[in-house]
């Protein structure tokens, strides 16, 4: 006999030796309500009749171990694989003949994204050969075919670590270099990596079934959500990733309460604040900026609230340019009581050649002139203020010396009017002269 029941127990888990028939979940039902099959097979066909539990499995059409339709059963050993039983009916013929008979029809007719997964798998499948070289059919509803790059994939699924199989193999007294090796060939790029995410597309395609099979109440496992999220700068996200962007691609899927995976998507929108860049130059030895006053050239931030809700940094770039140049001058002569007016003034600033100089007079005449000597003649008597102005050739920065009531003009001037008025008068008793002089008079008046 194949299985020796003696040790293992009989079909429904009774007898055997206690260390290999060990009771497991006592106190619950050990009636079967469906067959999740893994790469399996089945002894006879005719063992499946009517009215038997549902059957779904996941199967790769290159397995050598158990043949995808049907075929020899083999195992894998240090000699490679080694015949163990013939005309073993695999996945696809198993599952066909349960949905033939109605076992399935609970089971049947789900639409999912591993329900169509599956489907898009067996059409890809029809008119290919599998390892026991018989021609595939149609597609086989409850059955997903995991198509691999691998000629000979048997357990996608399968993990082991390496260390562990050769210790085990070597206390048999088997070769466990050799066992790795054959076993490779049916899994060539293991890794936990790959096992997972078969063991995830497994479930996820087991389970809806499973909730039919049990009758339990619907539950909706094609949960979808939106995370919508404003913010300024970068995002971190429940995925662990940071965003210095705007997002709406990014997925997560997280556990709802019902069991179920449920996907989240994210709408991010990052409002990136402006930089602002605010180039000032004063002449003045304190500039005015939101409220500060500041004093030396350099560069200064400040935080200010945007349109978008974020802060926007703004960075002055400030030049202090001096205005106080020592500007200066003097007159030759800053009284005058005789003609000519003419006054000579002398620019006595430091440094004239970095300076664009305005003369103003106070009598209404202005002159630009960079000489260190100018004149003005004066026309009228009067109190006259000299204002001299320099502006710096490079920064445009002025300083102005003022100098009121600096020129006094006041000439005496003495006019001599002297009135003869003759008047004869004719009269019969005389004749009479009348001479009228006026007296002399001292009068200040402008030169004209």
């Amino acid at each position: 006999m194949l299985f020796d029941l003696d040790s293992i127990g009989d079909w429904d888990g009774y007898g055997g030796h206690p260390s290999q028939n060990m009771e497991n979940n006592a106190g619950y039902s050990s009636e079967i309500q469906m067959v999740c099959s893994m790469g399996g097979g089945m002894g006879a066909l005719d063992w499946l009749s009517q009215g038997e539990v549902p059957i779904a499995a996941v199967h790769c059409r290159t397995d050598n171990v158990a043949i995808y339709t049907t075929g020899d059963v083999n195992v894998t050993t240090a000699q490679g694989l080694i015949p163990i039983t013939t005309e073993i009916s695999g996945s696809y013929d198993v599952i066909s003949k349960a949905n033939m008979l109605g076992n399935n029809d609970s089971i049947s007719g789900i639409s999912d994204a591993y329900t169509t997964a599956a489907q898009n798998a067996s059409n890809s499948l029809v008119g290919t050969l599998d390892k026991g070289l018989t021609v595939i059919g149609s597609p086989v509803e409850n059955l997903f075919p995991f198509v691999t790059v691998n000629t000979n994939e048997s357990a996608p699924w399968e993990f082991w670590d390496s260390a562990t199989t050769v210790a085990g193999a070597t206390a048999l007294g088997k070769d466990g270099a050799a066992i790795l090796a054959n076993t490779a060939i049916g899994n060539p790029d293991m890794s936990i990596q790959k096992a997972t995410a078969y063991m995830d597309s497994t479930l996820g395609f087991f389970c809806p079934r499973l909730v039919n099979a049990f009758a339990l109440p619907f539950i909706n496992c094609n949960n979808t959500g939106t995370d919508i999220q404003n913010t300024c700068g970068s995002f971190t996200w429940i995925d662990g990733n940071t965003y210095n962007a705007s997002n709406n691609t990014a997925t997560y899927t997280l556990t709802n309460a019902a069991g179920c995976d449920s996907v989240v998507t994210l709408d991010l929108t990052i409002n990136n604040p402006p930089i602002i860049q605010d180039n000032q130059t004063s002449c003045d030895s304190v500039y005015l900026w939101n409220g500060n006053l500041l004093n030396l050239t350099g560069s200064y931030l400040d935080t200010v609230l945007s349109l978008s809700g974020c802060d926007s940094v703004i960075t002055l770039n400030l030049t202090i340019n001096p205005n106080q140049f020592g500007t200066d001058f003097a007159a030759s002569q800053l009284q005058f009581t005789s003609l000519p007016f003419v006054a000579q003034f002398t620019n006595s600033t430091p440094n004239m050649s970095n300076y664009n100089f305005t003369w103003d007079f106070g009598d209404g005449t202005i002159l630009q002139s960079n000489n260190s000597q100018c004149f003005h003649d004066f026309l009228y008597n009067g109190l006259y203020s000299v204002t001299l102005i320099a502006q710096d050739i490079n920064t445009g920065c002025t300083d102005t010396m003022y100098k009121q009531d600096y020129i006094l003009l006041m000439v005496e001037i003495q006019i001599v009017i002297i009135l003869v008025l003759t008047y004869k008068m004719h009269v019969e008793v005389s004749l009479g002269l009348m001479e009228i002089l006026t007296t002399l008079q001292t009068i200040q008046l402008p030169i004209l």
